[in-house]
């Protein structure tokens, strides 16, 4: 069964929605991003249509940190996260099982696995990927230019 299918077909319809939506968002557009925490979803969709892949591939200690600090930031100065006047809290940061640090070291090991055999089944991509900040500095610095 697919995983999409085990709670009903309120799921199905859904996630049918939003890869109608998506797909229609990008038809016609001459460029665009898509960040790839979707690519369950839509991921061939997207692929299919794009012509240049970046894989952010920074070190496990180093997106460990930066959720650290930005949790910390968000738990202190009780920001509220995107619209919905939702806030995290200690225990949901830290201690539960859906907490990001435990999505964060899930994600970064399907992806080093996954990521390849994505790329290769797409191979009119420009494949761009970054293992370090430095390089994520030199490739932005190639492709922005001050007065654009």
């Amino acid at each position: 069964m697919d995983p999409s299918q085990a709670d009903g077909s309120r799921r199905v319809r859904v996630g049918y929605e939003f890869e109608r939506r998506v797909a229609a968002a990008l038809d016609g557009l001459e460029s665009w991003v898509v960040d790839g925490n979707y690519r369950s979803r839509v991921g061939g969709l997207v692929l299919e249509q794009a012509d240049t892949i970046v894989w952010l591939d920074l070190p496990l200690r180093v997106c460990l940190r930066r959720i650290w600090r930005r949790t910390w930031r968000r738990i202190l100065a009780r920001e509220e996260l995107w619209d919905s006047k939702n806030r995290e809290t200690l225990r949901n940061a830290f201690f539960a099982r859906d907490s990001l640090f435990v999505w964060a070291v899930k994600t970064h090991r399907r992806h080093h696995h996954d990521m390849p055999e994505w790329i290769e089944r797409h191979p009119h991509l420009e494949v761009v990927h970054l293992r370090s900040r430095r390089e994520v500095e030199r490739w932005l610095a190639s492709i922005y230019s001050p007065s654009q």
